[in-house]
């Protein structure tokens, strides 16, 4: 599946329409719970930086170093990562790859996101030990996309950004069930997410309005 994947984002018309076709007659097939076609997705994303592969601890050579695939490529492989369970719980690769996809310098507003859908699959499908280990990194980052931080090239309404802050809200709707005690340390929170009721894209508002009442049940008098 990843060297079809490639050639449907080829520059070449004859490469990629052949590409298409043999992604699509492959993708019905692929067993994508598959660690190592999670692994390969997650390289073809990140380089030769990709966690996974370098599982071992030993850096690649500057000969054989592999840059990230190009923008199209990776926004391909993190869309088929948000359709693979196991790939939620494939630490430390996933989690590089999400926060690659939504900050990444050349990040298109499409990569964006799949970015942010790969981080709501992540907080909804992961191992607990693994949320409970790596969940403050994770918030901070969805709190750099509800803050408008990630895309501070975009309007606020426009469509990318909108459906960024509605994964994000729904990832913290996920991490309020699933790791409560994460949010309980930020009393300050919901309040900013109230605020931010004022001001939310219609599109938006339906997520937010579940991580709100999430964030209710978890700061309640006696919860936890």
């Amino acid at each position: 599946l990843p060297h079809w994947l490639v050639a449907s984002c080829d520059g070449d018309g004859a490469v990629k329409t052949t590409g298409e076709a043999r992604l699509r007659a492959v993708a019905a097939g692929t067993d994508l719970e598959s660690h190592a076609l999670i692994d390969s997705l997650c390289s073809l994303v990140l380089g030769s930086e990709a966690a996974a592969g370098a599982a071992a601890g030993s850096a690649a050579s500057p000969a054989a170093r592999r840059r990230p695939s190009a923008v199209a490529v990776r926004t391909k492989a993190v869309s088929h990562l948000c359709r693979s369970v196991a790939a939620a719980s494939r630490f430390p690769g996933v989690l590089q790859a999400a926060f690659h996809a939504l900050f990444a310098g050349d990040a298109t507003p499409r990569l964006q996101q799949q970015g942010a859908a790969l981080a709501e699959h992540i907080s909804s499908h992961a191992a607990l030990p693994l949320l409970d280990a790596a969940g403050a990194h994770l918030l901070a980052g969805l709190l750099r996309v509800t803050r408008g931080e990630a895309t501070p090239g975009l309007r606020p309404d426009a469509p990318e950004a909108v459906s960024m802050r509605s994964h994000a809200y729904g990832a913290l709707a996920a991490l309020c069930r699933r790791a409560p005690k994460l949010l309980a340390a930020d009393s300050a929170l919901p309040t900013e997410l109230f605020g931010a009721l004022r001001t939310e894209e219609a599109g938006a508002r339906t997520p937010l309005h579940e991580a709100l009442a999430a964030l209710a049940k978890v700061h309640a008098p006696g919860a936890g």
